[in-house]
């Protein structure tokens, strides 16, 4: 790696999350002390620990970065399942107990893909204040018409200054009563386009062409 990239790369990367420091991790490096007698106690630690990772689920809003860690967490529970250094009948305790971990991990990045392929259907509609209008089509359509008002200029600040895509995005947030997560990841996906660059563009340019048809026929 050059050293501008590397530069650039520890500017913008974060720390990967680590569940290293929870209660349930301190437990489970100690196991070879845990007795079966345990196991309400180790029920009660692995429904914290899902929550603590859906938890953290749902405030990471970098999807790589989301995958990332729970991939990471994956792998590390999956290498401890596999450790056979402790008793036998213990390790079939432990690893019941862990799949389920494991599971919910793999249902998590499920998500994941599932809001990449499709983002309208993770929409979070804001209870208050209550919205002028409704969004009726997908978030892709619905960034594809404001990235190019943002682009060429069209949304100013106070001061004068154009606004920040995502500036422009919170204002069609406020006005449609959601949340858009990931806004810059949605822009770079239709950006990325090769063919049929702007579908929704093209839709509404026709609508008017027939609009003006109907009215001057």
């Amino acid at each position: 790696m050059s050293g501008v990239l590397f530069f650039a790369y520890t500017l913008t990367h974060r720390p990967m999350k680590q569940f290293d420091n929870t209660e349930l991790w301190e437990v489970l490096k100690s196991s070879g002390d845990l007795s079966s007698g345990m196991s309400i106690e180790m029920d009660d630690l692995i429904d914290r620990f899902i929550a603590d990772v859906h938890v953290y689920c749902r405030e990471e809003k970098d999807m790589a970065e989301r995958v990332r860690s729970l991939n990471y967490l994956r792998g590390k529970l999956i290498v401890f399942i596999e450790d056979d250094s402790t008793d036998t009948k213990l390790c079939a305790f432990l690893r019941r107990l862990i799949r389920q971990v494991i599971n919910f991990i793999d249902s998590e990045i499920e998500l994941v893909k599932l809001e990449i392929e499709y983002p309208e259907r993770f929409i979070t509609f804001l209870d208050d204040p209550v919205p002028l209008a409704r969004w009726n089509g997908k978030l892709a359509e619905l960034l594809e018409y404001v990235m190019p008002l943002q682009l060429s200029g069209k949304f100013l600040k106070p001061s004068g200054e154009p606004m920040a895509f995502t500036e422009v995005v919170r204002i069609f947030e406020s006005l449609l009563g959601i949340t858009i997560d990931n806004p810059n990841d949605i822009k770079m996906r239709l950006l990325a386009r090769k063919k049929n660059v702007t579908p929704f563009i093209d839709k509404m340019k026709y609508a008017i062409k027939e609009a003006a048809e109907k009215v001057y026929q």
